[in-house]
């Protein structure tokens, strides 16, 4: 396990994917101590264009219907008060006007939730709540859909607010007060199984769930860890500026200071 998803563990989760599962297999393994497992529709694990630390992220986006789907359970169904929602998206294209990043629907309606997260069609990411009081909604103030790999947290507190975090950044709150709805649909991630309508399009990576409203410092350390996943994809790599011997190139593998190399174009002896 990576740093990040060690001390994802440790916090103590409702429930964690991960999203390392083997090509070719349609479910989703939790693992968090619940064992709230989930399915595959229409979704492609992609190991070329990782997001954080080893494995596997998944793809999603397309002309079908394309999500993941939690398994049926009360305990994410009855989120009420403190929670945390944590998961790095790397999106690519607006597809749809509300391309979900996750969903608990009150009923049908995938767009009526207790807890949701889309991106609008300007490209900017909401979070909403909707409890006894009302609808609360954090937002950010720029377009996510940049190709940039993002860490989101929603945390609300026990004051009632709700804190929508990019990087550890606070970057918007509410008073969110009032009990939260409770949904009687399942938790779907990345779309929804009616239409292709609420494709989210884009890469995804480490979705958790809390029923807790995690500190800055537990936020702080999971970044921490997240950032030295992330490094290589958000670094540029430098170009090598040793320069060619002998009219090719190997004068880069020379100055790389490999272990060994051999040409094997040597002459008869």
């Amino acid at each position: 396990l990576t740093c990040y998803a060690r001390l994802t563990i440790a916090d103590s989760p409702l429930l964690y994917y991960k999203f390392d599962e083997v090509k070719g297999t349609n479910s989703v393994i939790d693992f968090s101590s619940n064992e709230i497992d989930g399915t595959y529709h229409n979704v492609e694990l992609d190991q070329t264009a990782l997001i954080s630390g080893s494995g596997y992220s998944i793809k999603l986006g397309g002309a079908d219907p394309s999500y993941v789907v939690a398994n049926n359970d009360n305990r994410y169904k009855t989120i009420n008060g403190l929670f945390t929602v944590e998961f790095t998206i790397k999106s690519t294209d607006n597809q749809n006007a509300d391309n979900i990043i996750y969903s608990l629907p009150l009923s049908k309606d995938p767009l009526d939730a207790s807890l949701r997260a889309s991106i609008n069609s300007d490209g900017t990411l909401t979070q909403y709540l909707q409890t006894d009081n009302g609808t609360y909604t954090v937002s950010t103030q720029d377009s996510v859909i940049d190709g940039i790999p993002r860490l989101f947290t929603i945390i609300k507190d026990s004051e009632n607010v709700m804190t929508l975090y990019v990087n550890t950044e606070v970057v918007d709150q509410v008073h969110a007060p009032g009990t939260n709805l409770t949904g009687t649909n399942f938790l779907y991630i990345g779309g929804y199984a009616s239409s292709a309508e609420y494709n989210y399009s884009g890469y995804m990576d480490d979705f958790s769930i809390y029923k807790t409203a995690n500190t800055i410092d537990q936020l702080d350390n999971r970044y921490n860890c997240w950032l030295d996943n992330n490094s290589v994809l958000l670094t540029p790599t430098p170009t090598p500026s040793v320069t060619p011997s002998g009219g090719s190139c190997r004068g880069l593998i020379v100055g790389s200071s490999p272990l060994a190399y051999w040409r094997l174009d040597d002459t008869d002896s």
